[in-house]
């Protein structure tokens, strides 16, 4: 079975998008408190399993969406 489109948009839902929306709710009071963001990852965006493609495409654009808010 191939992953479907409603499969792919969930994992991005959860692992993408729901990172960045907490980071952007949240940021006013982390920068008041001088905290830092916290990323979840897991080494699973690097590693080829069968139709785990949503689930490894999600993580790793979290990896980058991290390296995106280290710089700002």
């Amino acid at each position: 079975d191939q992953v479907g489109a409603e499969t792919w948009l969930k994992a991005f839902q959860v692992n993408c998008h729901a990172v960045h929306w907490i980071n952007q709710t949240c940021l006013p009071l982390l920068l008041a408190a001088r905290g830092q963001i916290v990323v979840p990852l897991e080494d699973e965006s690097t590693i080829r399993k069968p139709f785990w493609n949503a689930y490894g495409a999600s993580k790793a654009a979290v990896a980058v969406l991290a390296r995106h808010y280290a710089e700002e």
